[in-house]
């Protein structure tokens, strides 16, 4: 049995939908090593379905390939380092609709119906 102990690496979910990077911080050597000082085994890294397909206005030089290699390689890293990695698509919306955020579950609706059943 492995127990995780871990941090969340938020960013990767909305720098790329905000237009300003992959990530909201450094992921480098240093970074990681830093977090490794907290005695952590695991790394959480939410996503952004709209940057992983380069959809709903995402700039070209934030989303695709771009978005995917920049979490591949952070994954690399983190995988190289000695840590577990916890994939979350965090943020995904129908198609024509741009996410930038969580969205809440749907609640779920109970159907009434007249009579006896």
């Amino acid at each position: 049995m492995i127990r995780l102990l871990g941090v969340n690496r938020s960013g990767a979910e909305y720098a790329c939908i905000q237009g300003y990077g992959f990530f909201d911080g450094p992921t480098d050597r240093h970074s990681i090593r830093v977090m490794k000082s907290w005695h952590i085994n695991a790394v959480r890294v939410p996503l952004n379905e709209d940057c992983w397909l380069a959809i709903n206005g995402v700039k070209p030089e934030f989303g695709g390939t771009s978005y995917q290699q920049a979490i591949e390689n952070f994954v690399g890293r983190l995988n190289r380092a000695g840590l577990y990695v916890i994939l979350d698509l965090h943020v995904a919306a129908p198609v024509a609709r741009r996410r930038s955020g969580s969205s809440r579950c749907p609640t779920p609706t109970t159907r009434r119906t007249s009579g006896a059943r």
